[in-house]
């Protein structure tokens, strides 16, 4: 709200454009054009499944889902349903209730800290992605470029790929890929 305020008052031309979720350069192309242009292999639809097994319907392709997803996934009806994995090995889209989308703990790649190594296990509060309102976690500091993270509530849709953030107040205190 204070930005489209400041916008406005410096006259921007974007400062009541309308806000965006959907990646800037697709230039009015969906999310899915865009892969189908540039994934080199060919991207295959396969069973949606749950974790026992039960077959519920079928998926345009791994790639166009995410963890943690609800909509769109083309099963309708009964229990809500979230993306808690892809399977790549049998590419199957592996659906669950809320419970089965919620972990822990992570272990984190390719940590980079803003003032050096800390104590090998410190308390912060850790961001999983956009928007996630970041959770207290306890962060041991392992071998190499990792750590362990292990966040004193459950947290949903722990991503790997995505970036973890580790936080003391408004300080960045580094962060890392979820592995």
């Amino acid at each position: 709200k204070e930005v489209r305020e400041r916008a406005l008052k410096f006259g921007l031309v974007n400062a009541l454009k309308e806000d965006s979720q959907d990646v800037c350069f697709l230039e009015g192309r969906s999310y899915k054009e865009f892969l189908q242009e540039r994934v080199p292999e060919p991207i295959v639809a396969g069973d949606v499944r749950t974790k026992e097994g039960k077959i519920l319907g079928k998926h345009q392709g791994l790639p166009f889902y995410t963890i943690g997803q609800r909509e769109g996934l083309g099963i309708g009806g009964g229990a809500k349903l979230y993306v808690i994995e892809k399977d790549l090995k049998t590419n199957s889209l592996v659906v669950g209730e809320e419970s089965q989308n919620l972990s822990r703990s992570c272990k984190v790649k390719e940590v980079k800290w803003c003032n050096g190594t800390p104590a090998p296990t410190i308390k912060a509060s850790v961001k999983i992605r956009y928007r996630h309102p970041g959770a207290t976690a306890s962060i041991e500091v392992l071998e190499g470029d990792a750590a362990a993270i292990s966040f004193d509530s459950p947290q949903t849709s722990i991503t790997s790929g995505q970036s973890a953030v580790f936080y003391d107040g408004d300080y960045v205190l580094g962060g890392g890929i979820i592995a």
